[in-house]
């Protein structure tokens, strides 16, 4: 109800003062640090585009090798030509909700870099526009069995593989969602916020093996997902910040939690937002 009264109260005001003509300069400020993940061998789920893509191109540009995933070859092969082809990212065709293949992935990704040392659960799915009681059976399970359980059990191949190798030193990373942060009534929400839970849980177990698990909550980001076009009008007029994230932005925070300049770090959720939910 409060959501709708907001509206109104906007579309009143645009009305008798007409849609304000507002101009904002985003300057995406990248550390050069001129390749502090070389050698370091990082698998992306989600990879094809948004946030996937623009963490991948990092990752990439400070000379990590990568493996991305993607639900098909055809957008894993586009996504790949736009980075340039470079010959470190390989890709492996995947949906997170195949479960019985998490292994397999671990497995390739292992044999296409030499090894895996960071996974970042990046792969997401939103049903927009629904609430606690228009909100189907089928649009719990696409969301929960993407955000959440194929988060769950691609996380436990990759702890598999590490055991299974005696690897001593490695980094997991939720892409969660500032949706996480607060109470929500929609799948969605709900995962974000389990994962955040599944973060803070598995740091606790996983630091004496030498496994940092941190998160990433962003705010709206303009990506395919979201709806928002990162070239085009990022002006939010009813947010604090007054404006959409872009994933060049997140992309940065990435970087630095898979560094090892973050190794100081674990159990954290990194909050990267510009919304009315800042306290």
């Amino acid at each position: 109800m409060g959501k709708i009264k907001a509206m109104i109260k906007r579309a009143a005001r645009y009305i008798i003062k007409g849609v304000p003509n507002v101009t904002m300069n985003v300057n995406v400020a990248e550390i050069k640090y001129g390749g502090i993940l070389e050698g370091k061998k990082v698998l992306i789920t989600g990879g094809t585009r948004g946030l996937g893509f623009a963490i991948a191109k990092r990752c990439l540009e400070e000379k990590a090798k990568v493996t991305i995933t993607g639900r098909t070859m055809e957008a894993l092969e586009k996504a790949k030509a736009q980075l340039g082809n470079p010959k470190e990212l390989y890709l492996i065709a995947h949906d997170i909700r195949d479960y019985d293949r998490d292994e397999e992935v671990i497995q390739t990704a292992r044999r296409y870099m030499g090894g895996v040392d960071i996974l970042l659960n990046n792969a997401g799915v939103s049903v927009h526009d629904i609430n606690y009681a228009t909100c189907t059976q089928e649009m719990w399970d696409r969301q929960m069995d993407t955000n959440l359980k194929g988060v769950y059990f691609l996380t436990q191949a990759f702890m598999k593989y590490y055991n299974e190798v005696g690897k001593k030193a490695g980094k997991i990373i939720m892409m969660v969602s500032e949706r996480g942060l607060y109470g929500d009534d929609v799948p969605y929400g709900l995962a974000k916020r389990a994962l955040i839970s599944y973060t803070e849980g598995l740091a606790v177990k996983l630091i004496g093996k030498g496994v940092r698990v941190n998160a990433i909550a962003p705010g709206v980001t303009a990506t395919d997902m979201t709806g928002w076009d990162p070239n085009g009008d990022l002006y939010r007029p009813y947010c604090r910040g007054k404006r959409v994230l872009l994933p060049q932005e997140i992309a940065e925070v990435a970087i630095f939690l898979m560094s090892d300049a973050s190794n100081s770090i674990s159990g954290q959720v990194i909050a990267c937002n510009e919304t009315n939910h800042l306290k």
